[in-house]
């Protein structure tokens, strides 16, 4: 078995949003399939990735590496996919809002990713 790009989504958004209820919302899957990708990754490379603390997941060590590496695949996966968008690259200024709670769980990787796919456009 290999991984999928399937099982480093879900483990990836819940070691973000830090439960797999959160991550199962944001990907528009259901708890038990967002278990079973990360439950299939864990298997795959002899890790366990998370420690459960109540209704929390936590982050291994192995895990804090392995997050890394999914945040880097994740990436080039996206940029792969644009590949055949080709349209131009956004410039110029965006104006973007978030209320609190969202800014403190995704905002950054949300700048983060429009950094990466459009080094012209200024967010402020």
């Amino acid at each position: 078995m290999r991984v999928t790009l399937r099982q480093l989504e879900a483990f990836y958004w819940t070691a973000k949003l830090g439960s797999v209820h959160a991550a199962a919302g944001h990907l528009n899957f259901s708890q038990p399939a967002v278990s079973a990708r990360i439950r299939e990754l864990e298997d795959v490379l002899a890790l366990h990735l998370f420690t459960r603390n109540k209704q929390r997941l936590q982050l291994t060590p192995e895990g804090r590496q392995a997050l890394a590496h999914a945040e880097r695949v994740l990436g080039e996966a996206q940029d792969f996919e644009r590949l055949s968008r080709g349209g131009p690259s956004l410039e110029g200024v965006m104006r973007l809002g978030a209320d609190e709670s969202t800014a403190m769980v995704v905002l950054s990787e949300i700048l983060s990713q429009l950094k990466r796919s459009h080094p012209n456009l200024t967010v402020s």
